[in-house]
């Protein structure tokens, strides 16, 4: 059986001879009780690797640490955390369609952008399509202000559409005819 960080024994890596001393098997298991409180507290060090179990405010604070483009604790922690975890790749590709749909994906849910060749806008313009259609004005302002955070600086904005995702469904119906004969079986004594 392999060993990992969490089970191995300082005995277990010690030449034979050395163990069999009560002294160095004293100081051996000794070691061990402070090493495996040392690897129990590194899932709580690793902060920015676990991400996803972080509770509200470690995300907050992660958010301010890490310089996230665009960030609002109003968002579900679900699209907080989405955004923290992906600070390091919108960083690194700032300006791009890649990052303007990235951030908007992660804050809203969907987002595609359409650069201006895709549908005959102006040079250097761009649009975004987001699926889920925003409550307020304040919530508009919120996808602008998301967009503004990632994209180039040269770049402009026209419009940001929202498409209503429709599913085409075939309905069926079924119905039933119940056909009733009734026979009058009285009958009458010729006259």
């Amino acid at each position: 059986m392999a060993k990992t960080i969490y089970s191995v024994k300082l005995a277990d890596v010690m030449p034979f001879n050395m163990v069999s001393d009560p002294k160095i098997a004293a100081i051996c298991a000794a070691i061990d009780v402070e090493n495996a409180f040392v690897v129990n507290a590194i899932s709580s060090v690793l902060v920015l690797a676990n991400i996803g179990n972080q509770p509200a405010d470690v995300t907050d604070l992660l958010a301010i640490e890490q310089g996230t483009p665009y960030y609002n604790q109003t968002l579900t922690l679900d699209a907080r955390r989405a955004l923290v975890a992906g600070t390091g790749q919108i960083n690194a590709i700032k300006g791009t369609k890649a990052a303007v749909e990235q951030t908007v994906q992660a804050a809203f849910g969907s987002g595609t952008v359409q650069e201006w060749f895709e549908y005959g806008g102006q040079p250097g313009c761009f649009r975004v399509l987001v699926n889920d259609f925003p409550d307020s004005s304040a919530q508009m302002s919120e996808i602008n202000r998301a967009i503004a955070s990632s994209q180039r600086a040269s770049s402009h904005l026209d419009e940001v559409i929202i498409t209503l995702a429709t599913t085409i469904a075939s309905m069926y119906m079924a119905s039933t005819f119940e056909i009733a004969v009734y026979v009058n079986t009285t009958m009458k004594a010729p006259q």
